[in-house]
């Protein structure tokens, strides 16, 4: 039997097959391309109590910079790091005092806190919220489709 070809596995799956001879010398061999690792760029959302601003970065790079409700001084929203662990396109809030049904573009961040659009008030900039982020239907959908699970939140004064 003769030998014509030698069989090099290069990846899960991926098998390069090459001539073999016995008068093949190095230039002979096609070269081999191999994917290149493309770095991991972070993606964060930077939340700033005290300015009523949610900043969105991709890497060092701001994209949008928009005005926030955050919770009340009897609901306040929770400061810490989180990550986005779930997005829901559509949501109802109910709750004593409130029912807001079909509120889009909902980002969990913490146990019950969410970022979401709010087309229930203008009144960005001010604290108006159960402890949620509400942001305003013109920003929100921006963020949502910006936002992934494991997209890091960090919610300061």
């Amino acid at each position: 039997m003769k030998l014509s070809r030698i069989f090099i596995a290069i990846a899960a799956g991926v098998v390069l097959a090459l001539p073999l001879t016995f008068e093949s010398k190095a230039s002979d061999v096609p070269p081999i391309m191999l994917p290149v690792a493309t770095p991991v760029v972070e993606k964060r959302i930077d939340i700033d109590l005290s300015e009523q601003r949610l900043r969105f970065y991709y890497g060092a790079d701001e994209v949008r910079n928009i005005l926030i409700s955050s919770g009340r001084r009897l609901t306040p929203t929770p400061k810490g790091e989180f990550v986005i662990q779930k997005k829901i396109p559509v949501m109802r809030y109910r709750g004593p005092g409130y029912d807001l049904p079909n509120t889009k573009w909902n980002l969990l961040f913490h146990k019950n806190y969410f970022i979401h659009g709010a087309y229930w008030h203008n009144n960005f900039g001010h604290p108006m919220s159960h402890g949620c982020i509400n942001v305003a239907y013109k920003d929100m959908e921006g963020l949502y489709h910006f936002a992934e699970p494991g997209t890091r939140v960090i919610i300061h004064e």
